[in-house]
C-alpha cells in the first residue's frame, strides 16, 4: 500500500462508521413475527457487513504498519557511535596507571591487596566462588611479581594452610571442586575466622615480598606508559581529555538517544518546539527577552553557558553529597600532630603478636611431625590452636588500628590547610576500606554503600573538577551564594526560588543540555517522534 492511501484511508473510516451506525436494524409495519424475524436477519446482515469491514481494516493495517515501520528502520540509527569502544578502550588503559602514580599509596594498595583483604574479610561465607576468584587473584598479582606462591607461603595459621593446601591441588580442576567445599566448610566449622586467616596470611605475604611486588608497580606503570604511549608529565592530561571526549560523545550518541526514547525513558514530546515547557523552560534563564529573541550564536552562547552552569551545579551538589568525607579527612589532617606515634606503637605491637603467633605455629607443626604417638599430644596441640585463634583475633583488631592510624598519619603528612577539596576527596579514594567504612556510616544515604562508593570513585576519576580543585579545604563556602556568583559570570538570569531547590533546578538543566545534545544528532526531533510512535504500534 501507498503511503497516500493511508491518508485516503483514515479519511473513509467516519463514512464506514457511519453506514455502520446507519444500517436498520428495526422496521414499523408488519405483524410482530415478521418485524422480529427481519430484526434478526438485519442484525446477521450488519455483522457479516461489519466483520468483512474488519477484515479490510485489519489487512490494510498490516500494511500500512509494514510501510512505516521499514520508513522507522531507514530513521533509526543502526548502532552505538564505533569511535565510542576505542575511546573506551584508552581511557580504560589511562586509568590503570592512575593507582600506580598514587602519592598517598603503598604497594599494599597499589597493588589493590588492600581492596582483596577488606573484600575477603566481608564476603559472605557461603560464597565460596567468590572467595576463590580472591585467592586465585591474589595468587596471579604475586605472580606476576615473580613470587610463585605455594601452600607452604600461607603457613600463618594450621587452618590457612589447610585450606591453601587443597585450593592449589584442585585449581583449575573444574571436577574436584566440591572437594574444594567440602573442605572449606569442614574448616569453617572448626574455624569460624577462616576468612581472617586468609586475610592476614596475604597481609604477611605482601611484607614479606614488598620489594617484589614494588618493583611490579613500576614495572607494571611503565609498560602501561608506553602501551598509551605517554609519559609521567602526560599521561594525566592525556586521560583527562579522553575522557572528557568519551563524555560528550556518550551523552550525545544518536543511537543511545533514540533508544532512551523508544524506551520511553523519557517522552520525545517533552522536547518538541511546540512543546509549552519547554520554551518556558529555556526562556527563564535568559536575561532579556526570550530564546527565540535570541540569534543563533547568541543560542549556541545561551547553550554553552547553561552546560557550564549544569556542570558546576552538579560538581557543588556532589561536593555537598559527600561532604562528610571531606570532614574526616580534615578532621584527621588536624589532629595527625597529636597522633605522632601511633604508627610505631601499633606496628610494635603487632610485631610482638606475630612474634608469638609464629612460635606457637612453628611449635604446632614440629610436635606434629615428630610425634609418634598422636593421641599423646592431642590435647596440648589443641590447645596451641586455640591460642593460635586468640592471637590471629588480636592481631585482626590491630591491623586495624594501624590501618587508621595510617590513614590519620598519611593525611598529616600530605595535607595542610593549603589543601583543596580535591586534594581531600582523592586522598579518601586512596584509601578503598576507610572510604567504604566512611560512606557505610551515613545513615542518611538512599543507595546501598556499593552504588555510594561507585558514584564517588567515579566523581574523583571525573575530568570536570574546576570547584574542588580551587576551593580550600580550611575554608566554607555558601553554595547558594557561589552560584549567583557563576550566573552573573555567565549571563545566566536565576531566581532565588531556583536556588532553594536544587534538584529541581538541576532537572531543568539536564533537560536544557539535552535539548541541545538533540541538535548534534544528524536526526530532527519530528524523526525521533515518528520512530517512537511507529514503535508503539501494536
Amino acid at each position: 500500500m501507498k503511503m497516500n492511501n493511508l491518508d485516503l484511508y483514515l479519511n473513509a473510516i467516519p463514512s464506514i462508521k457511519g453506514k455502520i451506525e446507519a444500517y436498520p436494524l428495526e422496521i414499523t409495519e408488519g405483524t410482530h413475527k415478521v418485524i422480529a424475524e427481519y430484526k434478526i436477519h438485519a442484525a446477521k446482515e450488519r455483522n457479516r457487513s461489519v466483520n468483512e469491514l474488519l477484515t479490510s481494516y485489519r489487512s490494510d493495517m498490516e500494511s500500512i504498519k509494514t510501510v512505516l515501520q521499514a520508513k522507522a528502520q531507514s530513521l533509526t540509527p543502526t548502532g552505538e557511535n564505533p569511535n565510542i569502544a576505542p575511546l573506551t578502550e584508552q581511557v580504560r588503559n589511562l586509568k590503570r596507571i592512575l593507582k600506580y602514580d598514587n602519592p598517598y599509596n603503598e604497594v599494599f594498595e597499589k597493588t589493590k591487596l588492600a581492596k582483596i583483604c577488606y573484600d575477603l574479610d566481608r564476603v559472605e561465607q557461603n560464597n565460596l566462588t567468590e572467595i576463590n576468584q580472591i585467592l586465585s587473584y591474589v595468587v596471579e598479582k604475586f605472580r606476576l611479581s615473580g613470587v610463585v606462591l605455594s601452600a607452604q607461603d600461607f603457613d600463618y595459621s594450621i587452618y590457612a594452610r589447610e585450606y591453601m593446601t587443597v585450593f592449589f591441588q584442585v585449581s583449575g580442576d573444574a571436577n574436584r571442586s566440591e572437594e574444594l567445599e567440602r573442605t572449606f566448610n569442614s574448616l569453617y566449622w572448626k574455624c569460624p575466622m577462616l576468612l581472617t586467616h586468609l586475610k592476614l596470611s596475604i597481609r604477611s605475604l605482601v611484607k614479606k615480598h614488598n620489594k617484589a611486588l614494588s618493583a611490579y608497580c613500576t614495572r607494571h606503570k611503565k609498560e602501561l606508559l608506553e602501551q598509551t604511549s605517554t609519559t609521567e608529565e602526560t599521561f594525566r592530561e592525556a586521560y583527562l581529555q579522553k575522557k572528557s571526549q568519551l563524555t560528550v560523545m556518550k551523552r550525545q550518541d544518536a543511537y543511545t538517544l533514540v533508544e532512551s526514547f523508544k524506551n520511553k525513558d523519557e517522552n520525545i514530546s517533552d522536547y518538541l518546539e511546540t512543546n509549552t515547557n519547554r520554551n518556558k523552560k529555556l526562556d527563564s534563564f535568559v536575561v532579556t527577552g526570550s530564546f527565540d529573541t535570541l540569534s543563533e550564536p547568541e543560542q549556541e552562547k545561551y547553550f554553552q553557558n547553561m552546560m557550564e552552569l549544569n556542570r558546576t551545579l552538579e560538581e557543588w551538589m556532589t561536593i555537598d553529597h559527600f561532604r562528610f568525607i571531606l570532614e574526616d579527612v580534615k578532621k584527621r589532617m588536624e589532629d595527625a600532630k597529636n597522633h605522632k606515634n601511633d604508627v610505631k606503637t601499633k606496628e610494635k605491637e603487632i610485631a610482638k603478636l606475630e612474634k608469638n603467633r609464629a612460635k606457637i605455629v612453628k611449635k604446632y607443626d614440629w610436635w606434629n611431625k615428630v610425634s609418634k604417638n598422636k593421641e599423646k599430644i592431642e590435647n596440648k596441640q589443641a590447645t596451641r590452636l586455640v591460642e593460635i585463634e586468640e592471637l590471629i583475633q588480636q592481631l585482626n583488631t590491630k591491623y586495624r588500628e594501624l590501618d587508621d592510624a595510617k590513614i590519620t598519619s598519611r593525611a598529616g603528612a600530605c595535607l595542610d590547610k593549603s589543601s583543596t577539596l580535591y586534594d581531600a576527596f582523592d586522598f579518601a579514594k586512596s584509601f578503598y576500606g576507610y572510604c567504604k567504612e566512611l560512606i557505610a556510616s551515613q545513615k542518611d544515604l538512599s543507595d546501598t554503600v556499593n552504588e555510594e562508593m561507585d558514584r564517588f570513585t567515579k566523581f574523583i576519576l571525573d575530568s570536570n573538577h574546576i570547584l574542588t580543585k580551587n576551593l580550600n579545604l580550611a575554608m566554607s563556602y555558601d553554595v547558594k551564594e557561589k552560584m549567583k556568583e557563576k550566573c552573573t559570570l555567565l549571563n545566566i538570569k536565576i531566581e532565588d526560588s531556583n536556588l532553594e531547590d536544587l534538584d529541581t533546578l538541576k532537572k531543568d538543566l539536564d533537560m536544557i543540555q539535552k535539548i541541545y545534545d538533540l541538535t548534534t544528532l544528524g536526526i530532527t526531533l519530528n524523526d525521533i517522534e515518528f520512530i517512537c510512535n511507529v514503535n508503539d504500534l501494536k
